[in-house]
């Protein structure tokens, strides 16, 4: 695939010095190699070999030598394809004319047969497409209920040697050599100010904020995933199990202590929001989220009709709070953003009002 054949120096070479420390690569070696080449030398497959600027590497890619010439007439290379069945033939080593003449040759051959016959010149790029097929074996509990046609499953797909295996999270020490742990987290984050009015701003952005009952704690726990503790009169410490969902509603608990210790007069304990300045309130912390994501300039809150409005890459996109969706030309822009929107609903709205509303899923 890269000449020339002995690893002298060229492409063969360079792409040999790049690759040799892998165990993932392997070099083929077709034909006859002249003593004192480095394709001779790596035949004994010695431990490290010396590259062209002076520098000794370890040689740990396979080494493999095949019988084969590459000088052969129409009737010996009509005969090898004849074998292989390639979907491509790229012919080089040649005069152009005589190229050319058994391009037209083969072509007329393998007339109305799949197969693609290019004689490229030097140096110019050559593109092939595949088309593989990966098949994954389904095992313990997801493949219970049987084969079924078009049935979605879902579970962790495990790839080793090539093979796929999809397997249940629980099930994966028992089908694999994999673990699951579980990663516990702890963050402390300095706050001053009162605390009625940060369990008031949790309320509001959560429905689930229920005291800790311990004694000595002084805290509240957010929808049984954060737990949220005066550690100190000048600190908060938050403990969670971490993964997406968890991670992302700690986000929010830690922006939420931030902008109170910025602004302290204008979180207080306030009186019960109406459900228009509740909605409101949530489209600003879906801005917030956003702004975050896209930045200042590609976000645009509209209150009147509460909407918010992204720009990316010169398209638009508008967000509509009352159904919860995503307006936008682009389809590939729309899916990402759904897909965004997916974990911002899950910090902004309440566990119970995802429920009754799932538009984005």
């Amino acid at each position: 695939m890269a000449s020339p054949g002995m690893l002298q120096s060229g492409l063969s070479r360079q792409l040999f010095e790049l690759w040799c420390q892998s165990k993932k690569n392997g070099v083929m070696i077709p034909g006859y190699c002249v003593e004192g080449t480095l394709a001779k030398t790596i035949l004994s497959e010695p431990p490290d070999v010396q590259t062209m600027d002076g520098r000794t590497v370890p040689l740990n890619m396979s080494i493999h030598y095949i019988s084969f010439s590459a000088h052969t007439d129409f009737a010996g290379t009509s005969t090898f394809i004849d074998k292989l069945s390639p979907p491509n033939v790229i012919l080089v080593h040649r005069e152009k004319n005589e190229m050319t003449r058994l391009q037209q040759a083969l072509l007329n051959r393998y007339e109305g047969k799949k197969i693609e016959i290019l004689t490229p010149k030097n140096c110019k790029t050559v593109r092939l497409q595949f088309r593989g097929q990966k098949t994954a074996k389904v095992v313990g509990a997801i493949a219970s209920g049987g084969p079924q046609h078009l049935a979605k499953m879902s579970g962790l797909l495990v790839q080793k040697d090539y093979q796929y295996t999809l397997v249940d999270s629980m099930e994966l020490h028992t089908y694999t050599k994999l673990q699951t742990s579980i990663i516990s987290q702890t963050q402390t984050v300095p706050y001053e100010n009162n605390w009625d009015s940060l369990v008031y701003q949790l309320s509001l952005m959560f429905e689930e904020v229920t005291p800790i009952t311990e004694e000595d704690k002084i805290g509240v726990q957010v929808h049984d995933t954060v737990q949220v503790t005066r550690s100190s009169p000048s600190h908060v410490t938050l403990y969670w199990i971490s993964n997406p969902v968890n991670d992302l509603i700690t986000d929010s608990i830690v922006a939420i202590i931030l902008q109170i210790s910025q602004n302290p007069a204008t979180y207080q304990v306030e009186k019960q929001k109406t459900q228009e300045e509740n909605d409101l309130h949530k489209l600003g912390l879906i801005e917030r989220h956003l702004t975050a994501h896209f930045g200042n300039d590609s976000v645009v809150r509209n209150q009147e009709n509460k909407s918010i409005k992204i720009t990316f890459d010169g398209t638009e996109a508008v967000y509509k709070l009352d159904s919860r969706s995503i307006e936008c030309a682009d389809e590939q822009l729309k899916e990402q953003l759904e897909e965004l929107m997916k974990y911002i609903h899950g910090a902004v709205f309440p566990i119970k009002e995802r429920q009754k509303t799932n538009t984005m899923g």
